[in-house]
């Protein structure tokens, strides 16, 4: 929604800003209805204030993945994520930071997958499916097990991203109001999740002397650190950070 009001905004803004320059520019010999002035200015008017209204709204809720997410994080149908990979005792894990901005939860599956290159298959990486079950405005960390190829540990990689999100009881009010980087359905898939041409993959770095290949099944977990209606929070767990991990960066590339 917020992606379709600014995009309206901005057409507004350009369509007004050229017909008012079109109307000066003909001069007052053109005799030019006097509604053509009050129809254009009236639109960057209304672009104007919608735009000011998106930027001045305040959060009821602190956004916690922001102070993680520094360089910004993704967004579907409110649900706001972003990727790190770590290192914890030679196993690597990707770790998705994740945080509601509705007040009701939500149910979230998210897919990442190496992207394929011109001419070229994708790197032999396997792609990632992760579900999310998240509170009320919750924010935390699901963590998955990965294995990395030896030829890929160390390097970075790009990595196409799709997600699907359902509020089983409706969304219900809009606690935080940063408008991520959106990420879209698609009937064009990443492994099984929905690849959209607009979503814009994420670049990210993989560890170094980690397990190539992991038996049996892999440990997921999902982590809560904050919810609706608790205290606020006022430092991350100690246990958090390992000397290997990284916070999410959101490398993203605009190709």
């Amino acid at each position: 929604m917020d992606r379709f009001l600014i995009s309206s905004a901005g057409a507004a803004a350009t369509f007004g800003v050229i017909g008012a320059a079109s109307v000066w520019l003909a001069g007052p010999n053109a005799q030019l209805p006097w509604g053509y002035h009050v129809v254009f200015s009236l639109l960057i008017v209304w672009a104007v204030a919608l735009l000011t209204s998106i930027v001045v709204r305040k959060d009821h809720v602190p956004d916690l993945l922001g102070t993680i997410a520094k360089n910004g994080y993704y967004t579907c149908e409110g649900f706001c994520f972003a990727f790190a990979f770590e290192a914890r005792d030679g196993v690597a894990f990707l770790r998705v930071w994740f945080q509601n901005q509705y007040e009701r939860p939500c149910v979230a599956e998210i897919g990442l997958c190496p992207t394929p290159r011109l001419l070229r298959r994708a790197p032999r990486f396997e792609c990632v499916g992760l579900r999310v079950e998240c509170g009320p405005a919750a924010m935390g960390v699901a963590t998955l097990a990965m294995p990395v190829p030896a030829d890929l540990q160390g390097k970075s990689l790009l990595f196409d991203v799709g997600a699907s999100v359902k509020y089983p009881q409706g969304g219900g009010r809009r606690l935080r109001m940063y408008v991520g980087l959106p990420v879209y359905w698609s009937a064009r898939r990443v492994g099984k999740w929905p690849r959209h041409k607009d979503n814009r993959p994420v670049e990210l770095r993989l560890p170094s002397d980690v397990d190539a290949a992991i038996e049996g099944d892999r440990y997921q977990s999902v982590r809560t650190f904050w919810r609706l209606g608790d205290t606020p929070l006022e430092r991350w767990p100690e246990d958090l950070w390992s000397s290997d991990s990284t916070k999410p960066t959101m490398a993203v590339t605009g190709k």
